[in-house]
Parts: C-alpha cells; structure tokens; sequence
C-alpha cells in the first residue's frame, strides 16, 4: 500500500495491486512483474503530484507577502503592480512598442493594450508615432507618469528585499533561477492559450 495526504490533510492509501485486479495470473507468474511495474509507476504519478502541490503551496506564500505591497502601493497612488512595473520600465527605457512592453514584462498582447488603455485615460502615458517608422506606434510617459514613476520605490526598504539581502549570494542565484524557470514556463503556457484560443469574429461566425 502507497500512503499519501491529500490537501484536506487525510492520508489515503493506494495499492498497484487494484490496477491488476482484471488481470488474470498468467503461468509464466508474470502478475509479480505487472506488479512491480505499477508499484513505480504509481509511486512516480504521487510524487510528481506532491512536488506539483509543493510548488504551488510556495507560490501561493510569496503571492501572500507581495499582497501588502500591493495594498501600499494602491492606498498611495491607486496603482497596481503591473502599472507601477510599466511606469517604471518606460522610465528606465524611454519609450517603447506596445509589443516590446509585453515580451519585458511578460504579458499577452491583449493584456499589455489593455493595461496602456488604462494609463492612457489617467494620462500617466501616452502613444505616439515614431517619427521613423510611421507604422510604429510607442508608448511614452507624460510629465505626470513621470513624475509617479520616479515617486515609486516599490521594495526599496519592504521585509522582502531585507530578507533576500541576508541569503547568502549563492542561495540568491538558486532563487533567482527557479523563479526565471517557473515565469517562462508560465509565459509559454499564455503563449499557447492565446495562439489556440479561438478570435471573437470566429466564436461570434460559429454561433450563428
């Protein structure tokens, strides 16, 4: 028997040998093989259950500590994160393409117009055409985008960056890498969805 515990805390068991039950023993005493094979096989379908759980229970505790940050942030210039981060990027860089905006910050196209739409009506930012490329349109900050971009020290001083500034550098690396890993995986999966997901002219041409 293979014990586990589930998210709700109860430890339930799973025996290979129920897999096997519509299995005949055959004379060759092969079942003692099929056994041992669906013992590992079961063993591995577990452990990769619990290591996915593992995973998101951290996610989930890092999302827990960005919360109040966020609530600062808003209290203070009703700004979310993903706004703040895209003041801040167009401060750093200049201006910039709606869809250089969303490979840096890791954003869909949709979202990514959506998110300048709404800066765009506080008049924290502004599109224009490059003069270069008339085709081209960028996303650039007004005086009053810049003024809130360079008021906005998002960890400068917060618990989080403290705590990262106390780990030994290596351990930053090992952090910093398995983040990158988990965001592109992330960002491939947006990617995917948005490439399969059907365009509202083809939904709105099949419902009719």
């Amino acid at each position: 028997m293979i014990a586990e515990v589930g998210d709700d805390g109860v430890e339930r068991s799973s025996s290979p040998s129920l897999l096997l039950d519509e299995y005949p023993v055959s004379q060759g005493g092969c079942r003692a093989d099929l056994v041992a094979v669906a013992y590992t096989i079961v063993r591995m379908t577990i452990d990769a259950d619990a290591e996915v759980r593992q995973v998101l229970r951290s996610y989930l505790d890092a999302v827990a500590l960005v919360e109040p940050l966020q609530t600062r942030l808003w209290q203070r210039s009703d700004l979310t994160l993903s706004q703040a981060r895209l003041l801040r990027l167009l401060r750093r860089r200049g201006p910039q393409g709606v869809a250089e905006l969303a490979q840096r910050l890791g954003h869909s196209m949709p979202t990514q117009s959506r998110l300048v739409d709404r800066l765009e009506e506080r008049g924290l930012v502004a599109r224009h055409r490059d003069p270069a490329d008339r085709r081209r349109v960028t996303v650039a900050l007004t005086e009053a985008g810049e003024r809130l971009a360079a008021d906005q020290p998002i960890l400068a001083g917060s618990p989080i960056r403290r705590a990262v500034e106390t780990m030994p550098a290596e351990r930053r690396r090992s952090i910093a890498e398995a983040l990158r890993e988990l965001v592109e995986a992330v960002r491939q999966v947006l990617v995917e969805e948005e490439t399969t997901r059907p365009s509202p002219t083809v939904m709105a041409a099949g419902g009719r």
